[in-house]
């Protein structure tokens, strides 16, 4: 894909912020049957790339979409938002994030989970290319820098990082719907 911005083992690496919006929409577009995401907020998908809208025209291609989001009342939460110098911003973002999402929250193919966990990286999958935002102590998401991953038949990062995903969703909590 021409807006692969990073590669494996940190070859190029930018901040999340830096991918331009027209990479987001090619990601999000081209989905074809999965898209993962673990995030606290994530709101700037909905706001800047009409994610429920997408959502609603790809289950019905059968994509399947697994969307974790913070739990705005968790320890982990509250204390990411201290870090980052935004108390009750970050809860703020995460209310508005899962009041979007309930929308689609009952559509078949859609599974949405709160989750309370400490969040190193965020995850955004789709298909067989992953976004990786390690957090930086201090630093907001967008601050951050990003990987990018392209699934491997024999490559151990993908699964190292679809096993922590999976420990997440295992431990989140069903919104409505699921």
């Amino acid at each position: 894909m021409a807006c692969l911005l990073a590669v494996a083992f940190g070859l190029r690496a930018e901040l999340c912020s830096a991918i331009t919006g027209a990479c987001w929409q090619e990601l999000l577009a081209g989905v074809e049957a999965q898209m993962d995401v673990l995030v606290f907020s994530g709101v700037f998908l909905v706001e800047q790339y009409d994610l429920v809208p997408l959502i609603r025209k790809k289950v019905q291609a059968g994509v399947r979409f697994r969307l974790l989001v913070g739990d705005e009342k968790s320890d982990a939460v509250q204390q990411r938002a201290i870090d980052e110098g935004t108390p009750g911003g970050l809860e703020g973002r995460i209310q508005l994030m899962r009041r979007y999402l309930a929308e689609v929250a009952e559509l078949d193919g859609v599974k949405i989970r709160t989750h309370g966990t400490t969040l190193y990286n965020s995850m955004y999958r789709f298909d067989d290319q992953l976004l990786v935002n390690p957090h930086v102590y201090g630093a907001l998401a967008g601050q951050s820098p990003v990987l990018q991953f392209k699934r491997h038949p024999n490559g151990t990062v993908w699964d190292h990082y679809l096993k922590s995903f999976e420990q997440v969703w295992r431990c989140a909590k069903p919104e409505k719907g699921e």
